[in-house]
């Protein structure tokens, strides 16, 4: 659940916090007052350190991995809770298994939590939504701009610019190590790309076996072939249809008896103009029995069949077939012919579509190594741009006195004498 509060001003105003189980103090509260001025006195180990130390753990979550011995004996937790101007409450709980508890409030409303569900999860920082509300600004998990009379501070107040050119070159450090890390990842994925190209260029150098007498010009011949095969497999479908065509004209039978045609069924006929050469032997005897329907179904097959062939010219011994079917034939002839010229040499094999494909792949993964190749040169040179100028911040470091180390654990520079806090 994230959230932004906004207020009238830019930040509300901290009317006062409240504690439970924190160290020496089991329940207590600091409030200010219309002069927002507190005067916190008491004897030594009365608590007031204590308060302050509460506060200092909601805001900047001072010491993350000591806080379980904030928490008061025999109990199983402590809590802070923070007050605002503007109705927002934050609470923060550190249980003794080591899990935190985030959340804000307006007014009764959750807004924030850094539960999941139900369940409590560990918090190794103030998480962003807190931050942003209480305006902190973060570097290497410190609170910059957050002060406390407890721990160490990167920097203090004062009217120079030594801390601004510090921090300047600090997060410059870790930009450009940031940096570095990336050009690594990046080198290290193209690595791994190339290493895997040339593991398929291995195992694709085994289907090239005897493959040294294939030229353009045979690779482009095959693919003509294919393509002209492809044809003849067209061909011989209508083939096959129109063979189909004619052996259901020859399953149309009309049966020899007949009875007498109605004037209705005469007109039909009749109109059957299309076919009237091919049933001009057909006489109809002047009393004619009922022609039943499966006859003029029969027919009316038979017409439209006779409408598709009539511009085939058959000869008596070939049987019927479609123009289209001849036009195709009279392709494949063509193509025979043309195929018939070309002398393919004895000493060549027939090269299969899997090897074609295999030389294909074998092209684009050339010109992909080369792309990687160029890639990983400029990366290169980038990472050595980069050590350069790490090497140039770290001596202008060491001018001002201060001196980094990279931390062993997250690689993180940080300053030297602080590796104990880090």
């Amino acid at each position: 659940m994230s959230v932004v509060v906004e207020s009238e001003n830019t930040y509300s105003r901290l009317l006062g916090w409240e504690v439970w189980n924190f160290m020496s103090i089991k329940h207590g509260m600091v409030e200010f007052d219309e002069s927002n001025v507190i005067n916190l006195k008491g004897y030594n180990d009365s608590g007031k350190s204590a308060m302050l130390r509460a506060l200092d753990v909601l805001m900047s979550n001072i010491r993350p991995n000591r806080q379980v011995d904030f928490i008061q004996d025999n109990t199983d937790y402590f809590r802070v809770v923070a007050y605002f101007s503007d109705g927002v409450r934050i609470l923060r709980d550190k249980y003794i298994n080591g899990q935190s508890l985030y959340e804000m409030y307006k007014g009764d409303d959750l807004i924030f939590t850094t539960k999941n569900g139900k369940t409590l999860t560990k918090v190794p920082c103030v998480p962003e939504p807190i931050q942003q509300y209480l305006g902190l600004i973060s570097f290497d998990d410190t609170v910059l701009n957050s002060r406390s009379c407890f721990e160490k501070q990167i920097g203090v107040q004062n009217t120079g610019s030594e801390n601004y050119k510090m921090f300047n070159t600090v997060l410059k450090s870790e930009e450009i190590a940031s940096a570095g890390a990336r050009l690594n990842n990046d080198k290290n994925k193209l690595v791994t790309q190339i290493n895997g190209t040339e593991s398929e260029l291995k195992s694709l150098k085994g289907l090239l076996d005897g493959a040294e007498g294939i030229t353009q010009e045979m690779v482009d011949w095959l693919k003509v072939s294919d393509s002209r095969a492809d044809s003849l497999e067209a061909g011989e479908v209508v083939l096959s249809s129109a063979a189909s065509v004619k052996s259901s004209i020859d399953s149309i039978k009309v049966p020899p008896q007949t009875f007498q045609v109605q004037q209705q069924d005469l007109d039909a006929i009749y109109n059957l103009s299309g076919i009237a050469s091919e049933l001009a032997d057909i006489k109809i005897a002047p009393e004619v029995g009922i022609i039943d329907d499966e006859v003029l179904a029969g027919i009316e097959r038979l017409y439209v069949v006779a409408k598709e062939l009539s511009s085939v010219k058959v000869h008596p011994e070939v049987s019927p077939i479609d123009s289209s079917a001849l036009d195709l034939l009279g392709a494949l002839a063509s193509e025979e012919e043309a195929l018939s010229g070309i002398s393919v040499p004895p000493s060549v094999e027939l090269v299969d579509s899997e090897r074609l494909d295999a030389l294909s792949r074998v092209l684009e993964i050339f010109e992909d190594y080369k792309v990687a190749m160029t890639r990983l040169e400029s990366l290169e040179e980038d990472l050595q741009g980069v050590y350069s100028d790490i090497e140039r911040y770290n001596e202008e470091l060491k001018t001002t006195g201060v001196s980094t180390i990279r931390c062993p654990n997250c690689g993180h520079l940080i300053i030297q004498g602080d590796e104990h806090e880090h």
